[in-house]
């Protein structure tokens, strides 16, 4: 899938292939749980300890550029 992560135009034809929202929890359900490591120290935690201790999160995926 990370071949296809880069692209020479951003147009639909480029991007929407990739969009699998059919495939997305529903809306207030959860996700399924990954590692994630801290910014701070490294140390890994997951997805699932940082819902069940924050009332909300929101994850990014992508580039911000």
């Amino acid at each position: 899938m990370a071949v296809n992560y880069n692209y020479d135009a951003f147009i639909p034809e480029n991007f929407m292939p990739q969009m699998r929202f059919d495939k997305s929890p529903a809306l207030g359900k959860p996700g399924p749980d990954f590692p994630l490591w801290k910014i701070e120290d490294r140390s890994e935690t997951s997805l699932h300890a940082v819902c069940a201790s924050n009332a909300l999160t929101v994850v990014e995926f992508g580039s911000l550029t």
